[in-house]
């Protein structure tokens, strides 16, 4: 086993030649690739040198544990930390920790991981005899009708996986060389998919291949930069074109074909394809799913006809009965209703090691949908006679979903347990993910990381909130931040010295409404009225001057009314400079802009800072959705960094006095001066259309006790208080 240390660059540092690193290097890369100086890598390689030359078994033993933790301890002080990468690795389906986990399992000897290992140990996909069986033309018609390749690429494709588990669970180097030689093998020969279920098909074997290339680079195996090269142009050249389709009707398609593509995105550090795809999944994971929020009817993904969703919500849309968790093709069967959850799952999966949390974003819908298909699975009575459905289907796709939901976020889901009882230990099986209880089982319950590592780029457009790669920040409660009244605002707005009816700073859609707001006193109410401009509403933004400073918080109510739809985005308000920025314009030294954007009643941060990489915003997403109906309490605190050279600003959100999203280490200006200090409440809101084709004309917000006050000042709940 050669050993290589990554750095960030990418440099490939020569290890020590007398002795192999004795834990696979993989479950250490986190630390690894966080040092981007050279000198402290080969201090180590030279410790490591020291040590391995002990006689004394015994001894170098104790040197060893001694050593690394020498290590590790250069690494927690070396001054010399490393800029952000744009990509965690890795980070498709597995990150180091999660491997960590299960790797100190096995070697326990506890299970469920012991006979999941055992099982994966036993399939024909571990013999190093398989020989793979690369075609330059795979066709996959109708039903894989003709099949030329197609059981071929899918089988390779898990296989390639299966090697590449046991070189990392094992460190056994023929077990990487196998994967390596299939890998290498597709990326030399295959040249063109076709046919009706070539995306499909390439939706199913790709991700394996991907996700066994992603464990090879990132570790010790020997693939040479070259065959790692091949391999990327190979997945760019024909996973990517065949699988450019965002509308498939079904989940089981869109959600497979949305899996390879992510796959490739983070493989090759593709942002725009990245962002792609975040916005479909958001898009297309409230039209897969139905939810009562929703309204009377599921989400339409475009302008499609009753007559098309007839069609493809099968018997659902006929008998009209919509509850929870039902979703498109509930009514099919349950075969394929699993593989659009595995697909769901696996690409939030991905999202999550990115930093993204697709799961929070819309756990609720996530959870139904499992245990409504759960019961039935299980036998139990079909929830008010919706439709026939095919039982006792169980597919080895529920360990993902479930060990999120529950072992991350803290969920109940019993029905989806007594599935997974049924199914323990997972295996490989054709169209679904392989050995989901071998990486996935509980591993949540272990993992000392329960939020993602973010990755450094989070953009998004004007126009489009849903398109960013969002940063997950730890919702850890702040017991420091001070709770107090609003006696110390330097400017504030409750609206109830303002006549009723009128148009408040003259502006129309923003009128003074009585017995509407906290409490039935005065508020405002906004009008949104899709029907004004082709892309979404009319854009209303003024400024309102504070005494310039380094920090304040924006407090406010704000309410949905029973129109509002799951628009596709919009923005609302924030803080900015003497001279702000928007508009996916560039930043300059001396402006900045900070406010909130939603999207499906989901708030995030939303920031233009000095260090973005995007042409929009940074947007920072979090983890829970606004109801409509009922007042929330926004508090919005943002420090501005000390002076242009440091990036000591922060921002954070608050609802109803719980932190949901957060940002620190910023940049907002890079100009000192009071004029770069937070000088105005900005007023910002609009929507943009929405993305489901949905077209719900007006719709109304309303917003009450506006306050902006010194410090960080969080409001609990709706009302001055």
């Amino acid at each position: 086993m050669r050993t290589h240390l990554q750095t960030n660059s990418r440099e490939r540092l020569p290890a020590p030649a007398e002795k192999r690193f004795p834990v696979n290097s993989i479950v250490n890369r986190e630390a690894f690739r966080r040092v981007s100086d050279r000198n402290v890598l080969l201090c180590f390689g030279r410790c490591y040198k020291w040590l391995m030359r002990s006689k004394d078994n015994f001894m170098r033993t104790s040197k060893l544990s001694f050593g690394f933790t020498i290590f590790i301890t250069i690494l927690m002080f070396s001054s010399s930390a490393s800029a952000q990468q744009k990509f965690n690795h890795p980070g498709i389906f597995h990150s180091a920790e999660q491997l960590a986990v299960v790797k100190s399992k096995i070697e326990a000897g506890e299970e469920p991981w012991k006979s999941a290992y055992q099982a994966m140990k036993e399939s024909s996909q571990s013999s190093l005899s398989y020989e793979p069986r690369a075609r330059a033309n795979v066709e996959c018609g109708g039903h894989n009708r003709p099949n030329h390749g197609c059981d071929d690429i899918t089988q390779d494709g898990r296989t390639a996986y299966t090697h590449a588990l046991h070189w990392i669970l094992t460190g056994k180097q023929a077990h990487a060389d196998k994967a390596i030689e299939i890998l290498n093998a597709w990326a030399n020969v295959h040249k063109e998919t076709t046919n009706k279920n070539a995306p499909l098909v390439i939706g199913w074997a790709g991700p394996h291949f991907i996700n066994a290339a992603e464990l090879l680079r990132y570790s010790d195996s020997g693939w040479t930069d070259s065959d790692i090269a091949a391999f990327e142009d190979y997945i760019r050249a024909v996973y990517i074109p065949v699988t450019d389709n965002r509308t498939p009707p079904t989940p089981n398609w869109l959600f497979s074909i949305l899996e390879v593509r992510m796959a490739v995105a983070v493989f090759t550090e593709d942002e725009k394809l990245w962002n792609e795809c975040l916005e479909t999944w958001r898009h297309r994971i409230v039209t897969s799913i139905y939810q009562t929020s929703d309204g009377k009817e599921p989400v339409r993904f475009g302008d499609e006809s009753d007559a098309f969703m007839r069609k493809w919500w099968y018997g659902a849309w006929q008998r009209g009965v919509w509850v929870d968790g039902i979703s498109q093709e509930t009514c099919r069967d349950m075969p394929h209703n699993q593989m659009g959850l595995k697909g769901m799952m696996t690409t939030a999966e991905i999202a999550w090691h990115q930093g993204v949390d697709l799961y929070g974003e819309e756990k609720k819908r996530l959870a139904d949908y499992m245990e409504f298909h759960a019961k039935i699975l299980m036998g139990d009575p079909t929830p008010m006679d919706l439709c026939t459905i095919n039982k006792n289907s169980t597919r080895p796709t529920w360990e993902i979903g479930y060990n999120h939901l529950v072992n991350v976020k803290g969920m109940e889901l019993p029905d989806s347990f007594r599935v997974i009882e049924t199914i323990r230990p997972t295996i490989s099986r054709r169209h679904m993910w392989a050995w989901e209880t071998l990486t996935h089982a509980d591993v949540g319950k272990y993992s000392s990381r329960l939020t993602p590592r973010p990755i450094a780029s989070s953009t998004s457009s004007e126009g489009d909130a849903t398109s960013a790669v969002g940063e997950t920040i730890n919702m850890a409660e702040d017991a420091s931040v001070e709770e107090e009244s609003e006696s110390r605002a330097v400017w504030a707005e409750d609206f109830n010295s303002l006549t009723p009816g009128e148009n408040w700073e003259g502006r129309s859609g923003l009128t003074v409404m009585k017995d509407g707001g906290v409490d039935n006193s005065q508020c405002l109410r906004v009008e949104y009225d899709i029907r004004q401009d082709p892309l979404g509403t009319t854009v209303r933004q003024f400024t309102k001057p504070v005494p310039p400073a380094l920090e304040y918080t924006l407090q406010y109510d704000l309410y949905f009314e029973d129109n509002w739809s799951n628009s596709y985005g919009g923005k609302f308000h924030g803080f900015t400079p003497e001279t702000h920025v928007t508009g996916c314009r560039p930043v300059q030294d001396h402006t900045w802009s900070a406010r909130m954007v939603l999207r499906n009643r989901v708030p995030r941060l939303y920031l233009y800072d000095q260090k973005k990489t995007s042409r929009c915003g940074r947007t920072i997403g979090s983890d829970v959705r606004l109801q409509k109906g009922r007042w929330y309490s926004i508090s919005y605190y943002l420090k501005v960094n000390s002076s242009a050279d440091s990036s000591d600003g922060e921002a954070r959100l608050y609802i109803d006095g719980e932190l949901v999203s957060s940002a620190s280490n910023m940049q907002f200006h890079a100009q000192d001066g009071d004029h770069t200090k937070i000088n105005n409440f900005f007023f910002s809101t609009f929507l943009v259309r929405n993305s489901t084709g949905e077209v719900v004309s007006r719709q109304h917000m309303r917003y009450d006790n506006f306050a902006v006050l010194p410090g960080e000042v969080i409001r609990k709940s709706p009302g001055i208080n």
